[in-house]
């Protein structure tokens, strides 16, 4: 590339070396957001104190080796779920919270949903594909944020499902399906639709909040969700990755659960 450049250009010209003490090159940055901002201000940085094409190209190919590498190791792959109880109302803290802890996949539910924050969050996380749906009530709804260098298709027959994202995630050879489903308290739980998900992949995880409190995996009193779940949990081949964590914001009860088959979770030994 270089080559063609020095061919292209005029052996003649003159260099051009903008005088930082009299010439001042201002770009509004009033249309960004704070995160965009913050992109473009790196960029700049990086072009104005690379000392040659070269380099900065030599730069660009190491990043892009190390972003590969992790992403060709599942166990680096990290996902973040959040019951957000309306993303409206939390939108700044959600913001601090993952500039601070970034995770490549959040998964977002009791969202409120609310049509200008889901676009005021995705011009947040330019780098990030959104996928949504609304909930049942206004208490549900779901969002799923993923970075925009792992490979992710939403899956069109489970679109339109209130309550429900379904994705496939990762190239040909190491694809799996990731689901998340919020089931308000008073409603059943969809098992019908849980079992068409893992009928066209058994690589999937389905995580979200169940308002399912069964002794298995929570320390509190059972209901009727709970056992639903248990006995649809004994049939198939799931287990739960956080037995035992609260996560209710009221009681010491894991609500929000994540399923996975034993083959997808890390081994600990």
């Amino acid at each position: 590339m270089t080559l063609l450049l020095i061919q292209i250009m005029n052996p003649n010209s003159k260099e051009f070396i903008p005088n930082h003490r009299t010439e001042s090159f201002h770009i509004s940055t009033e249309a960004l957001s704070r995160k965009q901002a913050q992109i473009f201000q790196e960029l700049i940085l990086e072009w104005t104190t690379t000392p040659t094409l070269n380099t900065l190209l030599a730069n660009w190919e190491d990043r892009k080796k190390i972003t590969s590498k992790m992403l060709n190791a599942k166990s680096e792959l990290k996902i973040m779920l959040l019951n957000v109880s309306s993303l409206k109302h939390y939108l700044p803290d959600i913001f601090l919270l993952l500039e601070s802890t970034p995770c490549p996949i959040v998964v977002f539910n009791g969202t409120h949903h609310h049509n200008d924050t889901v676009k005021l969050f995705s011009r947040h996380f330019s780098n990030c594909n959104v996928y949504w749906e609304a909930g049942s009530n206004n208490f549900g709804g779901v969002l799923i944020a993923i970075h925009r260098s792992i490979p992710v298709q939403r899956v069109d027959i489970f679109q339109n499902q209130s309550n429900i994202v379904v994705l496939d995630v990762g190239t040909t050879t190491d694809k799996f399906q990731l689901a998340t489903c919020y089931s308000p308290p008073n409603e059943k739980l969809p098992i019908n639709l849980f079992d068409k998900i893992l009928e066209r992949s058994t690589n999937t995880i389905l995580l979200g909040d169940f308002n399912a409190k069964h002794q298995s995996w929570s320390d509190s009193i059972e209901n009727q969700k709970d056992r639903v779940l248990f006995n649809w949990l004994s049939t198939n081949d799931l287990e739960i990755v956080n037995k035992h964590v609260a996560t209710s914001t009221r009681s010491n009860a894991t609500i929000d659960l994540i399923l996975a088959p034993a083959h997808m979770i890390p081994s600990t030994s």
